[in-house]
């Protein structure tokens, strides 16, 4: 199947949604253009920002740490949340079902698409067709074989 398709307007948190924050306080910001929906990983400490994860690449683009929730173009600020019990996105979520990051950069998968080099990473399961369970989990040390 293809990544599922949310709307960028659509994707709203609820009141008990966690944000990433910088260590030093500051807001985070993107490193590449970005739409809402998509999912994030962070640069390294000598390159700053938050760019679209990827479940085939290298280590940092493999390691999610959340989902952003607003549109930014490089070097803008940008909200992330690292979990929300009750996101709220379009009506394209079939209930119960388990969401991983994809191959395409930032983007969701059911976790039956899965194949051969995918590196897993648990984004969360389907409360409805419009909730998630918005949740990063640890990524899996090796590849889907």
């Amino acid at each position: 199947m293809a990544a599922i398709a949310l709307t960028a307007s659509a994707v709203v948190p609820s009141a008990s949604a966690a944000y990433l924050h910088n260590a030093d306080g500051t807001q985070t910001k993107a490193y590449e253009a970005v739409t809402a929906g998509q999912i994030a990983y962070a640069r390294t400490i000598t390159t700053e920002g938050y760019g679209l994860a990827t479940c085939t690449g290298a280590a940092p683009l493999c390691h999610p740490v959340g989902m952003f929730v607003n549109n930014a173009a490089a070097n803008q600020p940008v909200d992330i949340i690292t979990s929300d019990p009750s996101l709220t996105v379009n009506a394209v979520l079939i209930l119960g079902k388990v969401y991983v990051l994809g191959a395409a950069p930032g983007a969701v998968h059911q976790n039956s698409d899965e194949t051969t080099g995918w590196k897993k990473s648990t984004l969360g399961i389907a409360m409805s067709t419009t909730s998630w369970d918005f949740r990063v989990s640890p990524q899996e040390s090796s590849a889907m074989a």
